[in-house]
């Protein structure tokens, strides 16, 4: 049947999207089946009875990306096959009976081809040399391959490797990771168990890498390189199922949204109590420096005095947990009155004042017992000598005979 696209969808297959997408799988085909669209652009033939891929069946699928052969009984694949797939992104070969794979198998596709899957072959790796050449490549999947060991050289051309599947395969707890050097850009290793040596030896080799997943469960490099220790690096997967969703709520930990009423007393009375001895310092400054300051700051009420603005303690709490806002200037009264002079002298100011007056006062103390002691108080002090007094005594009056 042809479509709106002009291609005819191969009667082996269903087509869904005009020709864009063939699904071939599950048929039990022994071969390609012929005529296939040149749009294509994913095209399954997975869990057939495949196994040998003619070239000229794929001669026209120049725009395909997704190429699905896996479950079907594949021996060997030409590398022509991808010789005019210029656009493919994804093969998929997993399942099959691929032994001997050149290291160019797929390097006609290899400026495209991201994602390789090789799962579930009986793989022979290389003694020397390259196991592919694909420098592109970010991803590949050689899961329960039956290897062993692998080569130092393994993977020296795959350095554009993002994540490396490798679960299912008989290694060694020791291995060498000497054979990871080359991939730079790998985040995700997938390997059965490791020792915990060999698993730190890992992630000192391979400088991007951040997940190694093993059999029982996940480690973090990152974690490891924080100075963590391995039990901590280990990460604990979330559960994919959510659980369902009760109607009753359950007690919980309850998440802090105000303080408790206890708390806000404390607060309080600390509050209070740095006020008050803040207070008494002011007016004990205010005795000492400015007596005519006095009446000004007892009509303030309950208004706290300039020190206790400026002081670094506890700040009240009113009922709703909100923290109140002192100014930085207080009025004089409920009258609206001006600020006082006080008010507007920093603590700091108030105390060199008072030791300026002490000073003056005791300098005052120690010129006057000079001036007393010595011959200078005329001059030094501004002040007269008083003369001597006289021994001279005044004559008694006579007084007349007729007033006695």
């Amino acid at each position: 049947m042809e479509h709106d696209d002009g291609y005819a969808c191969p009667s082996e297959c269903s087509c869904s999207e005009g020709t864009k997408f063939l699904n071939c799988s599950h048929r039990s085909l022994t071969d390609i089946p012929a005529g296939l669209p040149g749009n294509v652009l994913r095209l399954d033939l997975s869990h057939n009875n495949l196994k040998r891929l003619n070239v000229e069946a794929f001669q026209n699928c120049t725009s395909l990306q997704m190429l699905l052969l896996t479950g079907n009984v594949i021996e060997q694949f030409d590398k022509e096959l991808l010789l005019k797939m210029d656009r493919l992104v994804l093969l998929d070969l997993s399942s099959n009976q691929l032994a001997h794979l050149d290291s160019d198998s797929f390097s006609e596709a290899g400026k495209s081809l991201r994602r390789l899957h090789l799962s579930n072959n009986p793989i022979v790796l290389p003694d020397s040399g390259p196991f592919l050449e694909l420098p592109e490549l970010e991803e590949l999947y050689l899961d329960s391959c039956n290897l062993t060991e692998l080569p130092d050289e393994t993977f020296s051309e795959l350095r554009g490797l993002a994540l490396l599947d490798l679960f299912g395969n008989q290694f060694d707890e020791d291995m060498s990771v000497d054979v990871f050097e080359p991939l730079n850009h790998l985040m995700k290793l997938r390997l059965p168990t490791l020792s915990e040596s060999t698993v730190r030896e890992l992630c000192d080799k391979v400088p991007r890498i951040d997940v190694i997943d093993l059999t029982v469960h996940n480690i973090s490099c990152f974690y490891l390189a924080s100075d963590s220790s391995f039990e901590e690096s280990i990460l604990v997967d979330i559960p994919k199922t959510p659980e369902p969703i009760s109607t009753t709520k359950e007690p919980t930990t309850p998440r802090p949204t105000r303080k408790s009423q206890h708390n806000i007393n404390e607060i309080r009375q600390e509050y209070k109590s740095s006020t008050s001895k803040l207070q008494a310092s002011d007016s004990v400054l205010q005795t000492t420096t400015l007596p005519t300051q006095q009446k000004n700051s007892s009509q303030s009420g309950s208004f706290p005095s300039s020190a206790s603005i400026t002081h670094t303690g506890a700040a009240p709490v009113d009922g709703d947990n909100a923290v109140v806002k002192t100014s930085s200037t207080v009025s004089n009264g409920d009258d609206g009155q001006p600020a006082s002079l006080l008010s507007s002298i920093s603590p700091e100011t108030m105390k060199q004042l008072l030791m300026a007056i002490i000073g003056a006062t005791v300098l005052a103390l120690i010129v006057g017992v000079i001036c007393r002691r010595t011959g200078i108080k005329a001059k030094l002090c501004g002040t007269k000598r008083r003369p001597a007094p006289t021994d001279q005594v005044r004559p008694a009056e006579e007084v007349p005979l007729n007033k006695v």
